[in-house]
């Protein structure tokens, strides 16, 4: 039914609880969510990318090495990580320290030891950069000059997938 995360953002306090917490999300892994944020709810309730979750159960599959880059609070890393199970590998990846938070505690909510979180950007070089982040999760980026205000700039550690991958820090073959 349309409406049912909108609905539930403005009721989920009260019946959930107010401020983050991990909770069962309809695609069966759990969520660090604030459910009183219209996303999260999103989320929660299977309305969140749901095309794209759809596509990764018809391509994915158990075993499987996949990346997820810029993995806000962890839906899509941990739904690939319920796909390709503990025999697989999930390579997240998330400068923002806020979402990188929320990242790890929905990880370890779903106890999926197979998932590593990579607390980096990835860029064409490595070294460091400014990232602005944003009060809203999601909307933290690296471009200068954005449209976007509120936001916060901090350093982070940038990395080249290239020289992971020649490190063997990420396991191939790469699925997705």
């Amino acid at each position: 039914i349309r409406g049912i995360p909108r609905v539930m953002s403005w009721v989920g306090p009260a019946v959930i609880g107010k401020g983050k917490r991990c909770v069962p999300s309809v695609t069966g892994v759990s969520i660090c969510a604030d459910v009183s944020h219209y996303f999260d709810c999103m989320m929660v309730y299977g309305r969140f990318a749901s095309d794209l979750l759809a596509l990764l159960r018809g391509v994915l599959r158990p075993g499987d090495s996949v990346l997820d880059i810029g993995a806000q609070l962890g839906y899509v890393s941990s739904n690939m990580a319920a796909i390709v199970g503990p025999t697989g590998r999930v390579h997240s990846f998330e400068p923002d320290p806020t979402a990188l938070e929320r990242l790890r505690q929905t990880i370890d909510a779903n106890d999926q030891h197979w998932v590593e979180v990579f607390p980096v950007a990835l860029g064409d070089r490595d070294g460091e950069l400014e990232f602005h982040i944003s009060p809203t999760l999601g909307w933290s980026t690296a471009v200068k000059g954005t449209h976007l205000g509120g936001l916060r700039t901090v350093v982070v550690a940038c990395r080249r997938l290239d020289d992971l991958l020649s490190e063997g820090r990420i396991r191939t073959p790469l699925r997705l």
